[in-house]
């Protein structure tokens, strides 16, 4: 069983990761207390379907990351350029999460609707002007099959940091965690295998 503080200690995490891709992106230095969070942004990605169940489809959720993933690619090829599969360093850093209709933090999601992924990316400042053509609808990237929408806003920081939006865009993945479900809820972009070692949580 989980310990009960599960939630928070993923909620912790999750903030340092950020703050550590920040870092990473050369947007802060390792003593920087405001980091540069114009290079932030919001992602609010919606699907065509109206219901699924994690549950009963242990891994039916992966197709939502997988969806993303292709339009994520495409994002990093207008970024980047056609060789960005060989410059990992300078793709965005994302983090995504599941989540459904009405979920609310410290409750357990009973009903399976509308499922949309909230999401937090960071782009390195070379790129900022290509990214904004997207987000202005300069330029449009095709949305894979079973994609909705993907909403892209710039981050707005309401006093707390990004602390209140990771709080709010990981309830569900936290919520899972504390019920002992592993089904997968999160994914980071591009794919960072020792980051997702770093997120293995002591059971008792």
């Amino acid at each position: 069983m989980y310990t009960t503080n599960i939630g928070s200690e993923f909620l912790i995490w999750q903030s340092q990761l950020i703050s550590k891709h920040l870092i990473d992106s050369g947007l802060c230095d390792l003593g920087c207390d405001s980091p540069f969070l114009e290079n932030v942004f919001t992602l609010l990605v919606k699907f065509t379907e109206r219901s699924t169940n994690v549950y009963r489809h242990s891994y039916i959720e992966d197709k939502f990351f997988k969806r993303f993933a292709s339009w994520y690619f495409a994002l990093c090829e207008h970024l980047i350029g056609p060789r960005f599969r060989k410059k990992q360093n300078q793709q965005p850093r994302a983090i995504l999460h599941l989540d459904f209709e009405s979920t609310r933090n410290g409750m357990k999601c009973t009903s399976f609707l509308m499922p949309h992924l909230h999401g937090t990316m960071i782009i390195k400042p070379q790129y900022m002007d290509r990214f904004h053509q997207i987000v202005d609808g300069q330029k449009n990237l095709p949305l894979p099959s079973g994609i909705k929408d993907i909403s892209i806003k710039p981050f707005e920081d309401k006093g707390s940091g990004l602390h209140r939006w990771i709080d709010y865009s990981s309830k569900f993945s936290r919520s899972e965690l504390m019920n002992s479900n592993l089904a997968k809820t999160w994914e980071l972009f591009p794919n960072l295998p020792s980051a997702h070692s770093e997120a293995t949580l002591t059971r008792h």
